[in-house]
């Protein structure tokens, strides 16, 4: 995905298309195609389970959103450089849900958090 999501659609298709950066930024073009969606199913509750760059989680805060980071302590990630995987320590969030134990624990405190949300 990275290949696809980040350099091919967030970079490279203006080399391709250079007409397309009038219509849509740099960097912008799954952040408006979702900000475009979400105009016509604004009565949903919308969960996004993955989201790793700032600009993205900015056009979420423009539409209401909140942001929830999902953290296990001690789970050793392999070091990538990539902007997929540094940018995402940049996103302010306003929920920390901390994975630290089993996972019926989890849940539960997954179920405390979104029943605190929804409140």
């Amino acid at each position: 995905m990275q290949v696809i999501g980040t350099e091919l659609f967030q970079y490279d298709i203006y080399k391709h298309l250079p007409e397309l950066e009038k219509k849509i930024p740099k960097r912008m073009i799954w952040a408006l195609r979702f900000k475009w969606w979400y105009k016509d199913n604004t009565d949903k509750h919308i969960v996004i389970t993955d989201m790793r760059f700032l600009h993205e989680s900015l056009m979420i805060r423009s539409l209401g959103g909140i942001i929830l980071k999902v953290f296990r302590p001690g789970l050793k990630m392999p070091e990538d450089l990539h902007p997929s995987e540094t940018e995402i320590d940049d996103i302010h969030y306003d929920f920390l849900l901390i994975s630290d134990e089993d996972i019926e624990k989890y849940r539960e405190k997954g179920r405390e958090l979104f029943k605190k949300i929804l409140s």
